[in-house]
This record gives structure tokens, C-alpha cells and sequence, in this order.
């Protein structure tokens, strides 16, 4: 049976004229629709494409892979069922050169094809992490070694800033230059990077300006939002008249917090004045309940229990003040030579660590998209002949997993591009998951919400299509999964505002089952079940229930159901700190 496509489908692999992102919600069917534009394009016919003038970039070797036998079938199936027709077999023979990797196999194909340009050996190999790692601990030591001997002062400054003054541990030192390094790494232009935030601590601007006050206002509206909602739970419980008295106050409490994020949403208010806005808050004191009999009593203990909340959260947010704004100067005149020392160390530790990797003739992941983006852009960033040559060769550039993307190799994409007009991303913000490797998923949310919703009567680019059909979960799934993240999602945690357009809309078929739905096991270890391992318990409590579905539950199978088995069933884990086989 032919597969149905929702309009907005229809849209995602239909549309042409400029650049296109694809906000694809979970089981929306992303992967199907990047197959259907690429046959589409390629099958076009009257102005086809080749296969082998498309860069498809997907997020793991298995999805390319899996990706090529999928166009493989699909053609193969169209050249059995039209044998006569010459599009599907030329495309057949093309698909061993199409470009459908990761991004770093497209790194590696291009410095091979490019090695003399880039001034790497010919036969390099790609580093695992095991070696990287070895490497970098060797290039550490020298770079360490020989600061402690040279012993510049902010070097040794900076040592004991971090505890390693002795020499004896360094610990704290080589984290610090290990986190400043991963971060340029992460980015097109890794020096120039790194000089400009260390021009950030010698600017001199007022203190409002500065990045650290965007952080610092940025954590002050996400702690006063919480404490105006917290509030506004403590007004609802005193419209019941048995707490009438305590509203005067809670409304000026009210009042204080609105000037408070309002004071934090000034971006022209001085950093004196917004300390004084936020450190000189307080609750207003209650009232005097006298007559009050259990419910009351009950609302009452409720109502304390709110605002010793709110009152950590202002004591949080007074927290992020560290003194006066003549301190906080004082604070970075005293930092920015340590701040300039650290930079060197992290320079120095690059070039050190890169040399040992020539001398191996390795390049890591990281090597790979810094020679490819030498290769393409000049240091102006400016694209190259080779860029410009290459952007010839391909029609279109798909990323698959846009929103784990970082700054550099969303700048790789763009030089590879006809000026930023010929690419289609898909992802979705809600899935990002590498962060902790530097991926910037603000990358995606600034592209999405810069971009206007396609309109296929009037097309304009660069345009966003939004898949917010779900066809992989039943309605209790969705329902679910859309409750939690409207409680914990917006747009300073998780990077969105978890509205209608962002929730998942229930689109698969399933048979009725009046059985099912989302449960919650709470393990209260203080009931004494004989298990002092919380681990063991949880295990414990895991498999038990397993059991018992297994006993008692359906499931759809094909065209009809059978029992429950062990094999559709997934725990996840939250780390991997516990192994799989201490819970199985």
C-alpha cells in the first residue's frame, strides 16, 4: 500500500528555490522524508539531479549507511518495475560515489583528495580516542613541565589560582587548560576565538555590557519566574476565605518580584542598581490567622512550605552577586592576567599536541574539520577558490541531527554551499543531547526562529517546515511525554517554548486497548523491604513489574497482537556509571 504523506511532508521533500529547515519532532517520520526528497530529486523527470552531486550529511556512520542500502532498494525496486527506463539504473551506478557520510568522512574524503593544499601527508590516518587521548597527555606534560620552569609569573599566578601551585598537584591547572582548549576546538576560527574572550576581561565597558551579566541576567529572570509562579500558587490557596488574610501581603509580594524582573530585564540598568533590586528583596509578613480548624491548618503548613521556597530562590538569585560593580572591577583587573595566561597555555598546548599528531601522521576528529574549513575559508573567512569550486559540485547539502551541530561545522556547511541557499537541515531542538561535546543547538533555535513557516502558495526562503506528527507512539505516550516537557521545557531550559507547535500530535494507529497507559514506580527506601542497595532495589522493583506485564499485557504485531515479551522492553539508564548487568 502507497504511503500517505501529511501536507506538511509533502512540503518538507517538495519544496525548492533556497534553504529549508525541517523542525521534525520525534517519530515524525524525518528519515522517510529525507529519502523521498532525495529520490525525488534524482528521479526528477525532467530536470534530474544526480545522486552523486548531493552532499548528505548524516550524525552516525550506521544512519549513512543505513541511508544508502534504503536508496539502493528503493531504486532498485523503480529500475525492476520500469526496466526500460535508463534514470534508475544511471543513478544505481552513481550511488557507490554519492556523498552520504558523516561530517568528519566528508572531512577525510576532502583532505585526501587535498592533502598537498593542506600540507598534511597523504597516507594520515584518523586518530581513535584512545590515541588522541595518550597524545594529549604527553603534549600536557611538556607544555606544563616547561611553564613551571620558565615560571612567568601570571603562569605561576594562575597555578595557584587553581591549586597547583606547588607543582605537586596540578590537577585543577590541566582541567582548566583541557576546558579552554575543547571549547575553541568547537569552533571555525579556534585563536580568534579564544583572543576575543580573553579581550572580554580586559574591556572596558560598563558592567552591565559585559557577557558575564548576560549570564548573570539570564539566570535572574529563570529564578524570579519561578518565584513569581511559586507566588502565585500561594495567592491561589488564600482565595479560599479562610486565608483571606494573608493576600495583602502576598499581592505586595507580588509587586516586589514584578519590579524585581523587570530591574533584570533592563538591559540599561547599572549593575549597582539591579543588585540593589534584586539583594534588598523580601516577603512581605503575614497576617495572623486565629480562627483556623484542620483544612485550614493544612493550607496554612502548605503556604509556609511555598514561600521558604520563594525565599530560596531569592536567596539564590542574590547569590549571583559578588559585590559591588568598583569589586567586580577590581575582581577582573586581578583576573585578566591570569585569564590572558591561561590562553597562552591553551595555545601553546594546541600547538604542541597538533605537532605530536604530524609526527604520528594522525589528525583527530577535530584536525578534520579545522583543515577542511583552512581549505575553504581564507582566515577573513572568506571563501576559497576550492570552496567556490566545490560549491559547483553540489546541488544541495542535507544535515540529518542539525541540532547537534556545532559553530564549526555549521560554518563548514555554509562554505560549501552556493552562498547559504541550496541547504535543507532537519533536526529537532527537543533531542539535542551533545552539548556536553560542544554541539550548539543555538544554532538551530536562531535558524528556526529566524526563518518564516513555508507557505507553498507563496514560497519564500530561507523558509521552516515543522513536523509535529508523532507515527511511532500511542496517544497515552504522547500525552505524556507532552505534559512533561510543557512542566520543564521553555526557552531558556531546553532551548523552547514547549507550546502547541512544539507538542507532539498523535498520529499513529493503533487498535484500542483500554489497558493502557503511563505509570509511575516510586521506591520508598525508608519502607524497610529488606534492600539497603537503592540500585539492587530498583532493580528489584523494575523486574518485578516486568513480570507482571509480561503476565498480562498485548501488544500490536503486524496486523495483530500477541504477548508482551522480555525484547520489548528498554530501560534506560541515566549514566553509565551503573552497568547494565547490575540492573538486568
Amino acid at each position: 500500500m502507497a504511503r500517505v504523506w501529511t501536507d506538511k511532508q509533502k512540503a518538507a521533500f517538495g519544496a525548492e528555490g533556497g534553504t529549508i529547515l525541517v523542525s521534525a519532532a520525534a517519530g515524525s517520520g524525518k528519515t522517510a522524508v529525507l529519502i523521498e526528497r532525495i529520490m525525488r530529486k534524482i528521479t526528477d523527470p525532467v530536470h534530474p539531479v544526480d545522486v552523486d552531486r548531493m552532499l548528505v550529511v548524516t550524525f552516525t556512520r550506521a544512519a549513512a549507511a543505513e541511508m544508502c542500502e534504503r536508496l539502493s532498494k528503493a531504486l532498485s525496486a523503480r529500475a525492476a518495475a520500469q526496466p526500460d527506463d535508463k534514470l534508475y539504473q544511471r543513478q544505481l551506478m552513481l550511488l557507490p560515489q554519492a556523498h552520504i557520510s558523516t561530517v568528519h568522512g566528508f572531512c577525510t574524503a576532502l583532505l585526501r583528495e587535498h592533502a598537498a593544499e593542506a600540507g598534511l601527508p597523504l597516507r594520515f590516518s584518523v586518530a581513535d580516542d584512545t590515541q588522541a587521548d595518550l597524545i594529549a597527555a604527553e603534549a600536557m606534560d611538556e607544555v606544563l613541565e616547561e611553564s613551571f620552569r620558565q615560571r612567568d609569573p601570571s603562569f605561576l599566578a594562575l597555578a595557584a589560582q587553581l591549586g597547583g601551585g606547588s607543582g605537586r598537584d596540578d590537577s585543577g591547572l590541566r582541567s582548566a587548560v583541557e576546558n579552554a582548549y575543547t571549547f575553541m576546538q568547537a569552533q571555525p576560527f579556534p585563536e580568534q576565538w579564544l583572543r576575543a574572550r580573553q579581550d572580554e576581561y580586559s574591556a572596558v565597558i560598563p558592567l552591565e555590557k559585559t557577557v558575564f551579566m548576560n549570564y548573570v541576567r539570564r539566570e535572574l529572570l529563570f529564578i524570579l519566574d519561578e518565584a513569581i509562579r511559586l507566588n502565585d500558587k500561594v495567592f491561589a490557596l488564600t482565595e479560599d476565605e479562610r486565608l483571606a488574610a494573608y493576600r495583602t501581603a502576598v499581592l505586595i509580594d507580588r509587586h516586589r518580584l514584578d519590579g524585581a524582573r523587570a530591574a533584570a530585564d533592563d538591559e540599561k540598568l547599572s549593575y549597582d542598581a539591579l543588585q540593589a533590586a534584586v539583594c534588598g528583596l523580601s516577603l512581605e509578613r503575614l497576617a495572623a490567622i486565629r480562627k483556623k480548624d484542620a483544612a485550614a491548618q493544612e493550607m496554612i503548613e502548605e503556604v509556609k512550605g511555598l514561600r521558604a521556597s520563594i525565599k530560596k530562590q531569592l536567596s539564590r538569585a542574590a547569590g549571583l552577586f559578588c559585590g559591588t560593580e568598583e569589586e567586580c572591577r577590581e575582581d577582573l583587573v586581578r583576573l585578566t592576567p591570569l585569564v590572558e595566561a591561561l590562553g597562552t597555555l591553551a595555545m601553546h598546548f594546541s600547538a604542541v599536541f597538533t605537532a605530536k599528531k604530524r609526527e604520528r601522521k594522525l589528525l583527530d576528529y577535530n584536525d578534520l574539520e579545522h583543515e577542511a574549513l583552512r581549505l575553504l575559508l581564507t582566515p577573513e573567512n572568506r571563501p576559497t577558490q576550492l570552496a567556490h569550486d566545490l560549491s559547483q559540485r553540489f546541488d544541495e547539502i542535507m544535515v540529518d541531527e542539525f541540532q547537534d551541530t556545532n559553530a564549526a561545522q555549521s560554518t563548514l556547511f555554509e562554505a560549501l554551499s552556493k552562498n547559504g541557499k541550496n541547504l535543507f537541515f532537519v533536526g529537532d531542538v527537543k533531542q539535542s543531547i551533545y552539548a556536553f561535546r560542544q554541539a550548539k543547538p543555538e544554532i538551530f533555535t536562531a535558524f528556526r526562529d529566524a526563518y518564516a513557516p513555508y507557505d507553498p502558495k507563496d514560497p519564500r526562503f530561507p523558509a521552516l517546515i515543522t513536523l509535529e506528527n508523532n507515527f511511532r507512539s500511542r496517544l497515552e505516550v504522547t500525552d505524556t511525554v507532552n505534559f512533561l516537557f510543557r512542566q520543564l521545557m521553555h526557552r531558556d531550559l531546553g532551548g523552547v517554548e514547549y507550546d502547541k507547535g512544539e507538542a507532539l500530535v498523535c498520529s499513529a494507529q493503533y487498535p484500542p486497548a483500554g489497558d493502557r497507559e503511563s505509570e509511575w514506580l516510586l521506591l520508598d527506601m525508608a519502607g524497610g523491604d529488606g534492600e539497603a542497595d537503592p540500585v539492587a532495589a530498583e532493580a528489584r522493583l523494575i523486574g518485578r513489574r516486568i513480570l507482571e506485564l509480561t503476565d498480562t499485557m498485548t501488544v500490536s504485531d503486524g496486523e495483530g497482537t500477541r504477548p508482551l515479551a522480555f525484547g520489548d522492553i528498554c530501560i534506560l539508564m541515566r549514566s553509565r556509571k551503573v552497568p547494565p548487568s547490575t540492573i538486568v
